[in-house]
């Protein structure tokens, strides 16, 4: 369950569902990993890393990416409207999480273009197309890539 804070919060599951990592943020969008822990994350078995996002976002490319060079193939992001869910069985390499990180640069720019108008228009608020924006590029990218990714509503 998501905690009210305007910052960041993550935590990490084993394979069991027990507690093994927490973290508090540093800013609405940033948790700080010191040296070495996404490393170990990604050696845990079975692993999940659930972190907020209280402006409800579904997950950055940072996130994704970490997902792919680091192991971390379960990860959660719960909102106050949402959780969303990211999911792989497949081993990525250095190679594929910068090809990843273009692939999802150009999506977002694509799709940030395509709700441009209706910002300006009025008809749809900035954090409303971020929102849709966030959860469209992933939706893509993951079936390119070959992820599992859903969301749900809370």
């Amino acid at each position: 369950k998501q905690r009210k804070t305007a910052k960041e919060q993550l935590a990490v599951l084993d394979k069991d569902g027990k507690v093994v990592m927490e973290l508090a943020g540093v800013s609405g969008t940033q948790v700080d990993f010191k040296p070495g822990q996404l490393n170990e994350i990604g050696k845990i078995p079975g692993a999940t890393m659930i972190h907020t996002h209280p402006d409800d976002h579904s997950f950055s490319m940072s996130d994704m990416g970490v997902g792919i060079s680091k192991g971390i193939v379960n990860q959660e992001v719960v909102t106050p409207d949402h959780v969303f869910k990211f999911s792989t069985n497949k081993k990525y390499t250095s190679q594929d999480a910068n090809k990843f990180a273009e692939d999802y640069d150009k999506t977002v720019s694509s799709l940030s273009r395509k709700y441009a108008p209706k910002i300006k228009q009025g008809s749809m608020s900035l954090k409303q197309a971020n929102v849709i924006v966030s959860h469209e590029a992933n939706t893509i990218v993951s079936k390119k890539w070959g992820f599992n990714y859903s969301m749900e509503k809370r």
